[in-house]
């Protein structure tokens, strides 16, 4: 009975507004909400791995120059010699040949597989098979255009075209030795017939 007694007394004090005010309990102050302190979020640094520099392709021996490379065959005890000439043109092939495409002369001496004269384009397809062969045309200086029979490689390669029999390549040589001037027209692969000029003059012959 005593607790609903004070009870009602509290609600009528509050109601009538002229009753003072009534301490249940000491409380504690309400202390303000502190932020807590914004810290900058630094990204941290990453070191970039090196880049490698882009290799180089070697450099061309000058247009119209003749180089020459030989090498050992420590099987047979003989040597291997190379004659190469560049072509005086590019050509310009779509993706993925694009950049300039030249083509090279190539007189080869191999104790294994003898004397032959190669055409071997930069970038491209020569498209020749070593089973059915092909041809391409040659003119030396002002002289007559030539039909010249040529045979693909016997490992596939698509670049290289080889002067087919010992008559062919004779008579190749033979207008390498008195010519300034070759002009060489081959099939190249999505491109159709396409022209490569050569100054022959000066190769050491000793070797071919």
């Amino acid at each position: 009975m005593r607790r609903f007694v004070v009870m009602t007394t509290l609600v009528l004090a509050g109601c009538g507004g002229k009753a003072g005010p009534v301490e249940i309990g000491a409380s504690a102050p309400v202390a303000e909400a502190s932020l807590p302190a914004v810290v900058p979020v630094v990204a941290p640094v990453v070191a970039s791995a090196p880049v490698a520099p882009v290799a180089e392709r070697e450099p061309l021996p000058p247009v119209g120059t003749w180089s020459y490379d030989e090498k050992k065959d420590e099987m047979r005890g003989k040597s291997r010699y190379l004659a190469t000439l560049y072509s005086q043109n590019e050509i310009q092939l779509a993706f993925p040949y694009n950049g300039g495409s030249s083509m090279r002369l190539t007189l080869r001496d191999d104790p294994e597989y003898g004397k032959d004269v190669m055409l071997v384009i930069d970038k491209g397809q020569l498209p020749c098979y070593a089973y059915d062969g092909c041809s391409f045309k040659v003119k030396f200086d002002d002289g007559p255009v030539q039909t010249v029979s040529a045979a693909g490689a016997e490992n596939g390669s698509q670049d290289v075209l080889f002067v087919s029999g010992p008559a062919g390549r004779k008579r190749v040589m033979n207008g390498l030795r008195k010519a300034k001037r070759m002009v060489v027209e081959v099939q190249v692969y999505d491109a159709g017939r396409q022209q490569f000029v050569f100054e022959p003059a000066g190769l050491h012959w000793s070797r071919f």
